[in-house]
């Protein structure tokens, strides 16, 4: 069942640093294929697929890094996401001791003043909003 299970980013990074590694399998070399924009390779020789990856020219490396980049998003991960996330990619070779948001700074029209909220401040804020909304719909008296 080995040969149906999904590439790791450790079985990746091993394949990157030695091109030539004979125990990845054909389903895990065809998905290193598809990660880099091919079409997958059925029913053919494992001999065959390692051609097919070595005429890759440019692999992406693993370890590459977007901290630095302006990539933004509109998504907001909370810690937990982020924790589920990297549970799924079995991220196991590094702990994560911290974790860096970017969010653009949002400028308010009344004032002119610039207002950002932490992810830890939004969630206090949050948490207070719904405890308000229960209390609310517990007192007949508020309606």
């Amino acid at each position: 069942m080995r040969s149906r299970t999904k590439i790791k980013l450790e079985e990746y990074i091993d394949f990157h640093e030695n091109r030539l590694q004979p125990d990845l399998t054909i389903n895990q070399i065809n998905q290193i294929i598809n990660m880099h924009g091919f079409i997958k390779l059925h029913n053919r020789p494992k001999k065959e697929l390692l051609d097919a990856l070595s005429s890759i020219d440019e692999m992406m490396s693993p370890l590459r890094s977007t901290v630095q980049e302006s990539i933004s998003s509109c998504a907001f991960l909370s810690i937990e996401e982020v924790k589920e996330d990297l549970a799924v990619l079995e991220w196991q070779e590094c702990p994560v001791q911290s974790i860096m948001t970017a969010k653009p700074v949002e400028e308010d029209p009344t004032d002119g003043e610039i207002w950002h909220l932490s992810s830890a401040a939004f969630a206090r804020i949050k948490r207070k909003m719904r405890t308000k909304s229960k209390e609310a719909e517990a007192d007949p008296s508020s309606r």
